[in-house]
């Protein structure tokens, strides 16, 4: 029997320094841009960094939650983009209250931004529906 889903309250079973070191290399990553299919948009490629993250599984997902929080703009992308691929469901909340505050302005105001991170926003919740 497989053990229930993290929730959002769920504590990392990752050693705290683990998690802690894969969080820090995800804040200071920077955003490369990968192919689009045009606009504002950047594709966004798996690589070393995000690798790592995935590689933990469903055990990161409460680390990737709370640091959505307070993450900046390029660490949102890859956040939410890990949660993409990790099918994190129980995420869905906080990448609703993420897009809400991208969208009134009351996050990343004052930082260079595209349509990235909406886009990756918008497949999360279109795709979770069917996780």
């Amino acid at each position: 029997m497989n053990p229930p889903p993290p929730t959002a309250t769920t504590q990392s079973n990752l050693p705290d320094h683990a998690s802690d070191e894969l969080i820090r290399n995800l804040r200071i990553h920077p955003l490369t841009r990968g192919p689009s299919a045009g606009g504002p948009v950047w594709g966004i490629l798996p690589d070393e960094v995000t690798g790592a993250i995935i590689a933990q599984g469903r055990p990161i997902v409460p680390r990737l939650i709370d640091e959505l929080s307070h993450s900046n703009w390029a660490e949102s992308v890859y956040i939410v983009y890990c949660l993409r691929e990790l099918k994190a469901k129980n995420a869905r909340p906080n990448v609703l209250e993420l897009q809400r505050q991208l969208e009134s302005g009351d996050r990343f105001a004052n930082e260079q931004k595209n349509y990235t991170l909406d886009v990756l926003i918008r497949t999360y919740l279109r795709e979770s529906f069917d996780w």
